[in-house]
């Protein structure tokens, strides 16, 4: 097993070093126990650019194992992406998410401006 540490170094290489061929490899540490360890996936899955990651990054956003902190990690990531975001998905965003984001005709996550929050 790897330590927290280890895993952190090794996303961050893959995250600064690899293609969009390389995300996959990424994706199984959302799930890691340690949220530094998800963030720092969250991180390199959002420098890598990858499609294929967009809905595992979403899927974090509206799941209850992972903290808020993480979760608006996650929320930031698929904005930036410009990722779009099922709207069965969306529903199951936490309260505080929905809040702050929504969705545009397309699917695409937007953060929610003064005026429209």
């Amino acid at each position: 097993h790897r330590t927290t540490e280890q895993k952190r170094g090794l996303i961050d290489a893959v995250g600064e070093l690899g293609s969009t061929e390389e995300a996959k490899a990424v994706v199984p540490y959302l799930r890691d126990h340690n949220d530094d360890v998800q963030a720092h996936a969250i991180d390199a899955l959002e420098r890598l650019k990858s499609p294929d990651s967009y809905e595992a990054l979403a899927s974090v956003c509206a799941s209850e194992d992972h903290s808020a902190r993480i979760q608006r990690r996650a929320a930031q990531a698929v904005e930036t992406l410009g990722a779009t975001v099922a709207k069965e998905l969306f529903d199951k965003f936490p309260s505080e998410l929905k809040s702050e984001y929504n969705l545009d005709k397309k699917g695409v996550l937007l953060k929610k401006t003064r005026a429209s929050a």
